[in-house]
């Protein structure tokens, strides 16, 4: 059985606030971070930032930001595995997290309704995106406020 590999990016203001999104047609308690599977021919962290566009319209650029690599984290089921980093506004003082426009500029296929993939978003203190963000997810967070994460070269 191949696994399927999901790349995303938690990004952290000043505040401590994480970007999350709800997926259109979601449970209203389902949050997730900018997150989705990887194209072929890409790396996991081009495709966390193509991701974060698509669904938050919020861009990096990959040679002048800092990035953290979080561990890779399976889920229950075993079929798929979260490859997370992080953009912390501490590490990238260059960027000016405030100016963040969020909104969603794709869509699910045609053929499953074409509507947006993401219908809502906000900024989440840490502290409580860990309680409503799914559990690999929340998972990563945790360890990126409780080990020292490295930052990628």
């Amino acid at each position: 059985m191949a696994i399927v590999r999901t790349c995303g990016l938690f990004i952290v203001n000043e505040d401590d606030e994480v970007v999350c999104l709800h997926p259109t047609n979601h449970a209203i308690d389902f949050w997730s971070i900018p997150k989705g599977v990887i194209d072929e021919g890409e790396t996991e962290l081009e495709a966390a930032i193509r991701e974060t566009w698509e669904e938050s319209n919020i861009t990096f650029d990959i040679n002048n930001t800092v990035f953290r690599e979080l561990t890779p984290q399976r889920y229950k089921h075993g079929k798929k595995k979260l490859h997370s980093f992080a953009v912390l506004a501490g590490d990238n003082p260059h960027i000016d997290f405030s100016k963040f426009k969020l909104r969603c500029n794709s869509n699910v296929p045609r053929s499953r309704g074409g509507f947006p993939e993401v219908d809502a978003f906000g900024w989440v203190h840490v502290s409580k995106a860990k309680l409503f963000l799914h559990y690999p997810q929340a998972d990563a967070l945790e360890e990126l406020y409780t080990k020292k994460v490295a930052i990628v070269k």
